[in-house]
């Protein structure tokens, strides 16, 4: 009876694949599982009706058993883009009785991987000729595990792991967990077939292939540490701008004009006839205002200072008629390095 049940629901599944999406939906016989898929720190789970998705939801690690829990149907993990690598061979008929070998053998070729080191998909495709084509989407295990070993942590149970949207409606025939069981499996190994097929590859193209793989991976670690490094760019930036507010700062305090020590300066120079009304200084540049019984002499006086330099008058002398003395203006030039507090 078991062997009848096992006939028969493989007759039904294989009437059902014949039939168009569209009208499997209609009549009720679509395949439904959840679609569990890793998105940033989270995981979105969908309804899956054949290739159509629906109900999506973002959720993390510790709501993803309640979200598999709401449709009660078959769990599939699907993997994004960004962690497979896809390729496709062209190789005699006779290659399908050592295909699993013929696969293993290109996968280290064209891969920096041991064929035991990844999970692999395979599709086959007859044409005229004598000829397959084999569609292959590979995953390193480690990257897998990687997204598996947290969901095995929490106790849950997945039914099969799919890559690519081709592989929506057909997840048991994409399973990239049951490939890899097959494709570990190693026999007699016909030499012939896989040198023929090896020859075959290369003369399609294999070191694009290869690179394209090597690109992939340096996409995909150039994604993992690009968050990590602008973080540290902007820590940089801030510790540069901190950097420059100290500076300034410690320039400020190390250079800072006395004023007091200016003018101490200033009222030892000038003599007792000499009042300032004015006393301005901004920048390097001092200007006094005052009276003098003879502003002339002034000149001299303040350029005796090692503190002063070029100093001259703003405006001319005028006489004050109330008192009779000199009005004046005079400015001269501060030498700051000398006028400074350490």
């Amino acid at each position: 009876m078991i062997a009848i049940s096992a006939f028969l629901t493989g007759w039904f599944d294989v009437l059902r694949d014949s039939l168009p999406e569209s009208l499997q939906r209609i009549l009720g016989l679509a395949r439904r599982y959840t679609l569990v898929t890793p998105e940033n720190s989270g995981f979105a789970v969908s309804l899956a009706i054949g290739t159509k998705l629906s109900n999506k939801r973002q959720v993390d690690l510790t709501g993803l058993p309640d979200a598999i829990r709401r449709w009660n149907t078959p769990v599939v993990l699907y993997l994004p883009d960004t962690m497979v690598v896809r390729s496709s061979l062209t190789l005699p008929d006779s290659a399908l009785r050592s295909l699993d070998q013929v696969i293993d053998v290109e996968i280290e070729r064209l891969t920096p991987f041991h064929a035991a080191d990844v999970h692999v998909a395979r599709r086959v495709h007859h044409s005229s000729g004598g000829q397959i084509h084999v569609d292959l989407t590979v995953v390193p295990r480690d990257r897998l595990d990687a997204i598996t070993r947290p969901l095995a942590n929490t106790g849950i149970i997945y039914d099969h792991v799919v890559a690519g949207p081709d592989a929506l409606g057909d997840p048991i025939g994409n399973d990239l967990l049951d490939t890899l069981k097959r494709s570990t499996r190693r026999g007699a190994l016909s030499w012939p077939t896989v040198v023929t097929g090896c020859l075959l590859v290369a003369a399609a193209g294999s070191p694009y292939a290869a690179q394209e793989w090597r690109e992939r991976e340096l996409r995909t670690k150039l994604a993992e540490i690009r968050p990590k490094a602008n973080a540290i760019l902007q820590l940089a930036t801030e510790v540069e701008t901190l950097e420059a507010r100290h500076t300034q700062r410690s320039d400020f305090r190390e250079n800072r004009v006395s004023v007091t020590v200016l003018i101490d300066e200033v009222s030892r120079r000038l003599p007792d006839h000499a009042w300032i009304h004015r006393f301005s200084f901004g920048g390097n540049a001092l200007l006094l205002e005052g009276r003098s019984a003879s502003a002339t002499a002034l000149i001299g006086l303040l350029n005796a200072s090692t503190f002063l330099t070029g100093t001259h008058f703003e405006a001319p002398i005028s006489r004050d008629p109330a008192s009779g003395a000199d009005r004046f203006i005079v400015s001269s030039n501060v030498v700051v390095s000398k006028v400074v507090t350490k």
